[in-house]
């Protein structure tokens, strides 16, 4: 049994399409990879602050001002390297997500490409 033929519009359109989702899965896996980078090792692309400031509670029924101190320990810094290991595994996901999608178009779109192409009848 013989395989529907396509218009070549058709198949133009499944090339394109197909293009699209080539450049996309390309650059979300750009995306990926540094989000990879920065779960292993989010030290390599976190750019601390040079310090943090904090407040205490005052008693305001005592006339106290609030204390400002700066924080510059090791707890800040290991919880925002934390905070942006949490952000990766996010933006990971979402990756991930559009890769599924990318792939199902993409490889839609390429078996309608692959089909054979009506003969254009020329009017004599």
């Amino acid at each position: 049994m013989s395989e529907k033929t396509i218009h070549p519009l058709v198949q133009k359109y499944a090339l394109a399409i197909s293009f699209l989702t080539l450049l996309c899965m390309v650059i979300t896996l750009g995306v990926a990879l540094f989000d990879i980078v920065q779960i292993a090792a989010p030290q390599l692309t976190y750019v601390p602050e040079p310090y943090s400031v904090t407040t205490t509670a005052a008693n305001i029924n005592e006339g106290e001002a609030p204390a400002i101190s700066i924080e510059t320990d090791a707890k800040v810094h290991e919880r925002e390297i934390q905070f942006e290991r949490q952000n990766a595994i996010k933006s990971l996901i979402q990756a991930i997500i559009i890769l599924l999608l990318d792939i199902a178009l993409y490889l839609s779109h390429w078996k309608l490409a692959n089909r054979p192409v009506r003969e254009m009848q020329t009017a004599a």
